[in-house]
């Protein structure tokens, strides 16, 4: 990491290019711990807050407070995000973009009497339109730790299961009860490499041979033991590799 020497003396000689260096040695420190927290097959994730709902037709988008660390092949930065809302239209690509604010704060008389900003917050918002951007859409940049969702289960089934990407993998949990069968289909960023079997537990332990497998495809099933009764409650608590 960059530091700036300030033992020296003799009349240090203080001037921007010394300002560049100190903020550059924080931004490649900052954008480096980014990085390296980022989840499998993401480029850019919501560090905190940054909560979507959406409600109304066509489509409002509303985002809460929060911090998104965004990188393309012409953008890599943290952004704060401002609370706001978005409508978007059938049809749109929805995507994260970048806005640089000027901070009212940073309007300076410079020594020559011109009076001129140094200070701007770079910040982040949703925004919508037809076409690639060329930004990250907000389906591909997970929260650090993962959001909870909870998918639309096919079939006649009790039981709540929810699944997340993080930086570990694909975690996953909840209960389930019914016959075996295709249960939802997970988006491309939360698919294994190979095809997972995950063995579940009961309250009732005579019956061990029932399992979740997930497919390469994203295809999440249930595989029930057939000799088992029929609706007894499955649990599921883990974390697979991706």
């Amino acid at each position: 990491m960059k530091n700036l020497i300030t033992t020296a003396t003799g009349g240090f000689p203080f001037t921007l290019d010394r300002l560049r260096w100190m903020d550059e040695g924080h931004k490649e420190a900052l954008k480096a711990l980014c990085q390296s927290l980022l989840p499998p097959g993401a480029t850019s994730m919501i560090l905190q807050g940054c909560e979507i709902t959406v409600s109304a037709t066509p489509d409002l988008y509303n985002v809460s407070a929060g911090w998104v660390f965004l990188q393309t092949d012409t953008i890599s930065e943290i952004c704060e995000v401002v609370a706001h809302s978005y409508t978007v239209n059938p049809g749109d690509l929805i995507y994260w973009e970048e806005e640089i604010i000027q901070d009212a704060s940073g309007s300076v008389t410079f020594y020559d009497g011109t009076l001129k900003q140094v200070h701007h917050n770079t910040r982040a918002k949703v925004s919508a339109g037809e076409g690639d951007p060329g930004l990250p859409l907000v389906s591909t940049v997970p929260a650090i730790n993962g959001t909870w969702v909870k998918p639309n289960i096919t079939g006649s089934y009790d039981g709540d299961i929810y699944y997340k990407v993080n930086r570990f993998g694909l975690a996953i949990k909840g209960t389930i009860a019914g016959p075996s069968g295709n249960l939802f289909m997970l988006p491309v960023n939360a698919r294994p490499s190979v095809t997972t079997r995950i063995a579940l537990t009961s309250t009732i332990s005579t019956y061990e041979n029932t399992h979740f497998v997930i497919n390469t495809s994203g295809q999440v099933s249930y595989d029930h033991n057939s000799n088992g009764p029929t609706y007894n409650t499955y649990y599921i608590n883990t974390i697979v590799n991706l």
